[in-house]
């Protein structure tokens, strides 16, 4: 019999604790540390829908690198202001803490996204190269309900 599943841990997670306790008893405590450990690099190297198509290696990797010496993203410190100005990321980014920064606090929606108001202010902010496409989109989506 499986033993019950943890409501905390990724369904990848649980199937290998699962596996393991349909398994006949491993031979030592280090045998079984070192299956665990096989099937959690597996789990951890490979593509998870729940993290984008991201494995949970690369996810960590974003999230805890540095920008400058470790991590998925490197920042070029040697690149100037003037070249990164244009950068629609960066625009958006700026956009945003600037909307939030004014219209503190913006409360969010109760699955966590921004209330259509606040996103509706943001695309007219954005920049003429995307607004337009973006502002159209938008409207389509809200007409719809």
């Amino acid at each position: 019999m499986s033993p019950p599943s943890h409501p905390l841990r990724p369904p990848g997670v649980q199937a290998i604790f699962d596996e393991l306790a349909a398994a006949p008893p491993a031979e030592s405590l280090e045998a079984l540390n070192r299956l665990l450990g096989r099937r959690m690099q597996e789990y951890n190297s490979a593509p998870q829908p729940d993290l984008g198509g991201l494995s949970p290696d690369h996810m960590h990797q974003l999230l805890a690198g540095d920008w400058e010496t470790t991590g998925a993203l490197h920042v070029n410190a040697g690149i100037s202001r003037d070249l990164l100005r244009d950068v629609p990321l960066f625009a958006d980014a700026r956009t945003v803490m600037r909307y939030v920064a004014e219209h503190a606090p913006v409360p969010l929606t109760s699955r966590g996204n921004l209330p259509r108001a606040a996103v509706a202010a943001l695309l007219y902010r954005r920049t003429p190269l995307y607004g337009e496409v973006l502002r159209f989109q938008f409207t389509s989506v809200a007409s719809r309900g």
